[in-house]
């Protein structure tokens, strides 16, 4: 099961200093999104920015306006 949730945020107050690549939290609305089945709840992935290189990890993603989780074992 894959599933992603997408929005367009509203443009959010630019850094005073002109930094645009900045590690800071920026969005205006956090969405998120969960899925839970048999009491196991599932997180979508997340980037830490201040080690890009990591592979993903799952978690609460607070900094982008998309969102994606996979479920690889699901019963029918």
């Amino acid at each position: 099961l894959e599933v992603t949730i997408a929005w367009n945020d509203p443009k959010g107050t630019p850094l005073a200093d002109g930094t645009s690549n900045s590690t800071s939290v920026r969005l205006v609305n956090d969405l998120d999104i969960r899925v839970t089945y048999n009491g196991t709840t599932t997180l979508p992935w997340r980037l830490d920015p201040a080690a890009p290189a990591n592979a993903a990890t799952k978690g609460d993603n607070f900094r982008d306006n998309v969102e994606k989780i996979i479920v690889e074992t699901l019963v029918a």
